[in-house]
């Protein structure tokens, strides 16, 4: 099973409610490509739902444009969290 590090586990604690790239950035002072490369990775095994900042948005994720969305942790990522607290 996947484990994530401790910067993931930094960034899924911040996802509870939904939030902008921006601000995960400026709360998880985590460098752009780091923090990009993170939820891709988070994304990847389901710990994180990306959902459209506009309701006209595509449901297909783009992955190159991370700015689109809003990142809230899925319920697999929060069963996550709870065992390891």
């Amino acid at each position: 099973m996947y484990e994530p590090d401790a910067l993931e586990r930094q960034v899924l604690s911040r996802l509870i409610f939904p939030e902008r790239f921006e601000a995960l950035l400026e709360e998880t002072r985590i460098p752009e490509n780091i923090l990009g490369d993170i939820i891709r990775q988070l994304l990847h095994h389901r710990l994180v739902l990306a959902v459209p900042e506009e309701a006209t948005s595509s449901v297909f994720y783009d992955v190159d444009d991370l700015r689109l969305y809003q990142y809230r942790i899925s319920q697999k990522g929060y069963n996550f969290i709870q065992k390891q607290a």
